[in-house]
């Protein structure tokens, strides 16, 4: 005769439970962290000399798009770098690449290559790759429903270190972005209160989407904000030849 089968103990029961779940979760796709687009979100720093041996600086946000060191930015981030370092002998335009986002990470020379005034988008090249690269960002062109929560990675005030921000969609207006130009861009609007140098910021859903770049905040309430919509950026990297990361065919 046979022993007699001993029902699981809760323990035992317990622990397959856990195997089992452990089991699921190394099947299931690996979800986008919420704060994907912080190793994506780089500093950029004008740098030149201000006179009595000091000198100045001014910087904003960029998107760092793939492994040959393109960059995304607003138009006007880069006019007013320019502005900071103009007359200057031995001003650079800079960026720091870093996995961690620290202080030291190396600031590396870069160079615009397209120019889109009328959207307010600029891409550049840093002279050299860092030696790693960043996940290919994914664009969602759809329009957004009122309520949507948003993510706002970005370099504001000369943090050194990202700063991550929520907020939520309020809807869609039409901005003229290119003074003494008739059309008009549509553009998000989107409930968060940012700091100077946020614009160039990626911004993004929950999943790391990205919906847009942070254009500006609106002059009559500062806990708004004007965002470029994906469509036009996607539109505009398409027509430089930056498309999943594939080299480009724009000067370098």
């Amino acid at each position: 005769m046979s022993p007699r089968r001993r029902p699981p103990s809760t323990m035992w029961a317990c622990r397959r439970a856990l195997v089992f779940l452990v089991a699921l979760a190394w099947r299931a796709p690996a979800q986008t962290s919420p704060h994907w687009p912080s190793p994506s979100a780089v500093q950029l720093i004008a740098v030149g000399p201000a006179g009595y041996e000091k000198t100045q600086e001014c910087s904003g946000t960029a998107l760092w798009l793939d492994a040959q060191g393109d960059l995304l930015t607003n138009a006007h981030v880069v006019e007013l770098a320019q502005r900071c370092l103009e007359g200057r002998r031995k001003a650079q335009l800079l960026v720091k690449f870093s996995n961690s986002s620290a202080p030291e990470a190396t600031a590396i020379p870069c160079r615009v290559t397209e120019l889109d005034k009328r959207r307010d988008l600029a891409l550049l090249r840093a002279d050299w790759s860092p030696g790693f690269k960043p996940p290919w960002p994914r664009w969602d062109e759809n329009p957004l429903p009122r309520g949507t929560r948003l993510r706002v990675a970005g370099f504001p005030a000369s943090s050194w270190q990202p700063v991550i921000q929520t907020g939520f969609v309020i809807g869609y207006q039409f901005e003229r972005l290119l003074r003494g130009r008739p059309d008009a861009t549509q553009m998000l609007v989107m409930k968060v209160s940012l700091r100077r140098g946020s614009s160039g910021s990626p911004v993004y859903l929950a999943d790391g989407r990205l919906v847009g770049l942070v254009e500006a905040r609106l002059s009559h309430d500062p806990t708004e904000a004007l965002i470029i919509p994906a469509r036009y950026i996607a539109n505009f990297l398409r027509r430089s030849a930056v498309v999943h990361g594939t080299p480009t065919s724009h000067s370098r």
